[in-house]
């Protein structure tokens, strides 16, 4: 039961409610929240554990293919169960790279636009997977890939594109990073190609890329 204070008490909220709104009443009877703050000891914690390329609870479902950004430091899978050489490849309006079949032969007239390339196995310093193709040529820039890959087999390496040099540039990991090894997907490395091409794999005459460089799409 109400007391007579309680009850004046209540009639005031009451009337206050209806002259401003429920936000006093929510004022009046939820507890003070605590005032945030940064606790560097929290921070510390948590970049350890984000930087355990092991504890991810996610399976990377997709694999990109491409050449390591300058953003990330990445390793080179060293088993040669995990690379392919000599992959023919076409490259899209978009740049974007699609394998030919092993046994389909190009069309004569497509021969011009395909090239040959050697196919890693990668993975990012933030534990993402992908592959990464260097193009099989005796120009500076293929052989510098081909140094820096052989590089990232042992180490995680950053790169940049020095274009006075026609080469790329490196950058050595922090200690801190170099004491981690990489954490590669658990699948084989054919499980990886076909999901990263999955849908860009050249194996007909019909195929639309072959069909939009003959102008007939």
């Amino acid at each position: 039961m109400l007391t007579n204070e309680n009850s004046a008490a209540a009639r005031e909220i009451d009337s206050r409610s209806s002259e401003y709104g429920n936000s006093v009443v929510a004022s009046a009877v939820s507890p003070k929240k605590a005032k945030s703050f940064l606790d560097v000891a929290a921070f510390k914690t948590a970049k350890a554990q984000n930087r355990d390329l092991s504890s991810g609870k996610f399976r990377q479902s997709g694999y990109p293919v491409k050449k390591p950004g300058s953003r990330d430091f990445f390793r080179v899978h060293p088993s040669g169960e995990h690379r392919l050489y000599g992959v023919t490849v076409l490259e899209d309006d978009e740049h974007v790279i699609h394998i030919v079949q092993a046994n389909y032969v190009l069309p004569e007239d497509m021969e011009r636009f395909a090239f040959n390339v050697t196919i890693f196995t990668c993975v990012t310093h933030k534990g993402v997977a992908f592959l990464w193709y260097i193009k099989e040529s005796a120009n500076e820039w293929s052989r510098s890939a081909y140094a820096v890959a052989k590089m990232a087999t042992s180490q995680w390496v950053r790169t940049r594109p020095n274009m006075a040099a026609s080469s790329y540039d490196t950058e050595n990991a922090p200690e801190e990073l170099s004491s981690l090894e990489p954490v590669w997907p658990e699948l084989s490395f054919q499980e990886i190609l076909n999901s990263a091409f999955e849908g860009r794999i050249v194996d007909s005459d019909d195929y639309p890329l072959i069909r939009q460089l003959q102008g007939r799409a």
